[in-house]
């Protein structure tokens, strides 16, 4: 029994890991959502606000898991144009968007303490070494999205 749990678990990690090498979306979540805890952080969300901030984050990559396991099952059923077989997919990828703008729209009800933005704010003004850090974690993160073809 334990030993089919952790194949269960290898198995999901698998999964995880193929959309993260193969989907770049996938790895656009991904950066945001570093981003977005690394603000969290910094503006000092209360332990109420970063639990919601996890649920949207799970919510937005179970809609891209989902999406991508969608299109990688009509790719193997269908070989020429199908017109369902794009619906399908173009419905599934509405679902990761709606759940993408839903969640900005979150962020945005979550982050407009004008205090919070200020010391976000200060900390990029009078430490050059968060300003380092921004700009080492932005070219990291465009590797990471765009470093990776299909």
């Amino acid at each position: 029994m334990l030993k089919s749990l952790i194949i269960s678990f290898k198995n999901a990690i698998r999964g995880i890991v193929i959309c993260i090498k193969n989907e770049r979306n996938f790895r656009i979540h991904i950066v945001a959502i570093i981003f977005v805890l690394c603000f969290s952080i910094i503006y000092e969300l209360t332990l109420a606000k970063l639990a919601i901030i996890f649920a949207v984050f799970s919510l937005v990559l179970f809609a891209e898991l989902i999406n991508s396991a969608i299109e990688e099952i009509l790719n193997i059923h269908v070989d020429c144009y199908n017109i369902y077989a794009r619906n399908a997919k173009d419905i599934a990828a509405g679902a990761v968007l709606v759940t993408a703008i839903f969640s900005v729209v979150i962020a945005v009800l979550l982050f407009r303490d004008e205090q919070g933005w200020q010391r976000v704010i200060n900390l990029f003004i009078f430490n050059s070494f968060t300003i380092i850090i921004f700009v080492c974690l932005t070219a990291l993160s465009v590797i990471f999205i765009i470093g990776k073809k299909k």
